[in-house]
């Protein structure tokens, strides 16, 4: 009997031993396993970001090297509608789609477009939509042809201007320069490099800073749900080198589209560190000048305070331009800039 108690004794005591080692083996198992299925959790999050990433740099590198030609521009304006004639010609390496046509009466200040443009261009192809394929825009009183100005976007967000002329003098000149991607469009004393846009995204805190600023990322696809700036470079080109002062009444103005309301980004300043102000202080550009312009404020700052916009939440293509304000050596000045467009995904 002495023996047999003995014996359970010892046997107790190691069982006990036993126990805590099977526990800490299975407590390194626990922890092995959740440690790996975060480990492959975070692998997968940075292949779809780089797979993302490398998606959006191919399209921005697409839209870059789209090329169209315009030739034979014809108007033939009625009362509500315009009819517009030319020859379009894919001079680039990648395939393009003309989505929508705008028409900017001058005389009256009243935009119209066509968004049910469907021209696809190969490389090398031509696209000739004269006579009974003329494109039709209707314009409430639009009148003459030769107040008309008009361009293409394609699907990549490119504009294609279809004017290729200098008319009129001071506040009304038309500019179209040839850059090294695609024109560079005003009509009016600014004109904005295309190549050079760019947007901001906001730190979570303060919700005022901007992220990477000033440089920003370039380009016209916006991811939707997020809270954004967006940059423009302007130079003053008036030919009687005049100093240009905008106003908080400038701003980037989105007209809307599906389920994407009317939205109006309002010029701000920003400091050094990317800080958007929440007042406003006039922007002076002197002639020949290039400046970078931020607009980011869902009020004008003269008639409120600073309050970012709500980002859209579909996945759609939206027309934008450039509604400017100010004075030009003291005169009052207003210039509206036809855009481009930006794709929201």
């Amino acid at each position: 009997m002495a023996r047999t108690s003995w014996f359970k004794k010892i046997w107790k005591g190691r069982s006990k031993g036993v126990s805590t080692v099977i526990g800490t083996v299975f407590l390194i198992l626990i922890i092995f396993m959740v440690s790996t299925n975060v480990l492959l959790w975070t692998f997968s999050q940075n292949a779809e970001y780089s797979q993302a990433v490398m998606e959006k740099n191919e399209e921005e590198a697409q839209r870059s090297t789209e090329n169209i030609a315009v030739s034979d521009i014809s108007y033939n304006a009625e009362v509500g509608q315009v009819h517009v004639e030319a020859k379009v010609t894919n001079e680039g390496p990648v395939p393009v789609q003309i989505t929508t046509l705008w028409v900017l009466d001058n005389a009256i200040q009243k935009y119209g477009y066509n968004d049910a443009v469907s021209i696809n261009l190969k490389a090398g192809d031509t696209f000739d939509f004269t006579g009974s394929n003329a494109l039709t825009v209707a314009i409430e009183n639009s009148g003459l042809p030769d107040e008309l100005t008009s361009w293409f976007i394609t699907a990549r967000g490119n504009l294609i201007p279809l004017e290729e002329k200098y008319a009129g003098s001071g506040n009304t000149t038309i500019i179209i320069q040839e850059g090294t991607g695609y024109p560079e469009v005003t009509f009016g004393a600014l004109v904005m490099d295309f190549d050079e846009f760019r947007y901001f995204a906001y730190m979570g805190y303060p919700y005022n800073q901007l992220i990477n600023y000033p440089d920003g990322n370039l380009g016209f696809n916006i991811p939707k749900q997020v809270y954004v700036a967006y940059g423009c470079m302007l130079t003053n080109v008036d030919p009687s080198n005049r100093t240009m002062v905008l106003d908080s009444h400038s701003l980037l103005w989105q007209p809307g589209r599906s389920s994407v309301p009317e939205s109006g980004w309002f010029i701000v300043n920003v400091n050094g560190t990317g800080l958007v102000q929440t007042t406003f202080s006039p922007i002076t550009i002197g002639p020949g000048e290039t400046k970078l312009i931020v607009f980011a404020s869902d009020n004008d700052l003269s008639q409120g305070g600073f309050k970012r916009l709500d980002p859209p939440n579909v996945v759609t293509t939206v027309a934008t331009f450039l509604l400017l304000h100010g004075t030009l050596d003291s005169s009052p000045y207003a210039q509206n800039v036809p855009f481009v467009s930006l794709f929201y995904s």
